[in-house]
């Protein structure tokens, strides 16, 4: 089919395709030299929706290849081979193993789009430290990558930075890996103390992500106003949009006939791309909240299951002992 495996893909310069990607043969061999033959289905079923520039929520078990289905095409699309063009990006992630491990995975992928076109390699960025802590050349290396990797603390301190603010509020792509790691979500039922201490102490990935948010949006407003705001969404006009019968009988099936209406005209401030091996609604609320966007649904769920309208099923899978691309 469309998705056909590298060796099977081949084209005239020995490259080959992947998830429908045509890929060249430097980055197959690199891929290759991996043991990433064919795409795994959560890669088939969301690389070409981000590299499209659509914004997802990504939900399969850990080691199950999620990370390729964001590097690929941030990779793809910085070297102008494909979808909307891409300046910059952030992978925030919750621990510095991770960083580390993701930060190197990208240098590699650099590399071989950067020996098939003939250029020098990509800057791949690591932010793992406190502001205060970083030196003038470090601080320097940051603001020129193409791609950073930060774990949530060092990430809100250099958003209130001088030095590293105004580079950081360019990432036109936002990748949230173990989003539910970064985020935390308070479930429906937890009980009011939990959700107070919350207000006064937020975690820090939902600081940077709503600084970022209100670099284009503009100050957060607070309490039931953001309720009201996000509910009849911001300043989106929803004037002269139909809400009668006719509407309803084209709404998408968990969808309220105004949700629907509010996402016509809502767009995010940055392509976001949240990777999680747990999904429910408690996170996918927080996102929307972190976002000040309408309905959930903005963000499209897609997972490993050959459908990726599939329902996703509510599991936490165990982590194996090494981590897949």
């Amino acid at each position: 089919g469309e998705c056909a495996a590298v060796e099977r893909g081949a084209v005239s310069d020995g490259g080959g395709a992947f998830a429908g990607v045509q890929l060249p043969a430097a980055v197959v061999a690199e891929l290759a030299s991996r043991g990433v033959l064919e795409p795994l289905p959560i890669q088939q079923a969301s690389i070409a929706a981000v590299l499209s520039g659509e914004s997802v929520v990504l939900h399969a078990p850990t080691g199950s290849g999620k990370t390729l289905s964001f590097m690929l095409p941030i990779a793809h699309r910085m070297h102008g081979l494909g979808g909307p063009p891409l300046g910059r990006a952030l992978v925030l992630v919750p621990g510095q193993e991770l960083a580390t491990q993701i930060a190197a995975e990208a240098r590699a992928l650099f590399a071989a789009y950067a020996e098939a076109s003939g250029t020098v390699p990509m800057r791949v960025g690591l932010l793992l430290e406190k502001e205060e802590n970083i030196g003038t050349e470090q601080a320097a290396e940051l603001a020129t990558s193409a791609l950073l990797v930060a774990t949530p603390n060092p990430l809100v301190s250099a958003l209130r930075s001088e030095r590293l603010s105004p580079v950081l509020f360019l990432n036109e792509l936002v990748v949230c890996d173990e989003v539910d790691a970064l985020l935390q979500p308070l479930g429906r039922y937890a009980i009011v103390k939990d959700k107070e201490m919350r207000l006064r102490h937020p975690m820090a990935a939902t600081l940077a992500l709503g600084a970022m948010v209100a670099q284009h949006l503009g100050p957060a407003p607070q309490g039931r106003q953001l309720d009201r705001e996000i509910s009849t969404g911001g300043q989106h006009r929803t004037r002269g949009v139909k809400l009668g019968r006719e509407a309803a009988a084209t709404s998408a099936p968990g969808k309220s006939r105004r949700e629907e209406a509010l996402e016509v005209e809502w767009a995010p401030p940055f392509q976001l791309v949240a990777l999680s091996a747990t999904v429910g609604r408690p996170l996918r609320d927080e996102l929307r909240r972190v976002l000040r966007a309408p309905s959930v649904h903005v963000l499209r769920l897609i997972t490993d299951s050959n459908s990726p309208d599939f329902p996703a099923p509510h599991f936490a899978a165990p982590r194996p002992s090494a981590r897949s691309w």
